[in-house]
């Protein structure tokens, strides 16, 4: 991971701050993650000076300057994002599906609208309640390449 980047319980922590939940117990009730975790994390965010600690209050620095904004969303951090999520899918029994197939180019068109529905779907759910903790949001994967191009990619160490 890069220097700036966060791990998914750092991320989490964030979007839980972000959604109001600015003390201990909120963060906890939040997330469902320890004391402990959450002690070191919050420790390790407000050194990096990416969070604020004031008493018991905590809040997203607002003074993060827009390089550090856009290197949270980076493709090289969102990579490691994913590959960290989808090893703690893959640690769950049945979470992950995979399929191998072969489309015909008239099922291509096919596949491609129901992914384009999915896609509209998810972009459409409204935000959650302010009553649903950050823990109880979802995380679903998708996305496809050629088998061939995967192989290769493995390979040749090539990243995109």
């Amino acid at each position: 991971m890069n220097h700036y980047g966060l791990t998914c319980v750092e991320r989490l922590i964030i979007e839980s701050i972000q959604r109001g939940n600015n003390n201990l117990h909120s963060l906890m009730r939040d997330t469902n993650l320890t004391l402990f975790t959450l002690n070191t994390a919050i420790q390790y965010l407000v050194v990096r000076n990416l969070i604020i600690q004031k008493s018991k209050s905590l809040s997203i620095n607002p003074h993060l300057n827009d390089y550090l904004r856009e290197e949270f969303n980076s493709p090289s951090t969102k990579k490691h994002e994913l590959l960290e999520l989808l090893n703690g899918m893959l640690s769950t029994q049945n979470k992950f599906k995979m399929k191998k197939f072969y489309l015909t180019p008239k099922d291509e068109p096919y596949f491609k609208a129901i992914i384009k529905n999915l896609e509209d779907f998810l972009d459409k759910l409204p935000p959650a309640d302010q009553s649903v903790s950050t823990f109880d949001h979802k995380v679903f994967f998708w996305g496809g390449d050629g088998y061939g191009t995967v192989i290769q990619n493995l390979l040749t160490g090539a990243t995109k």
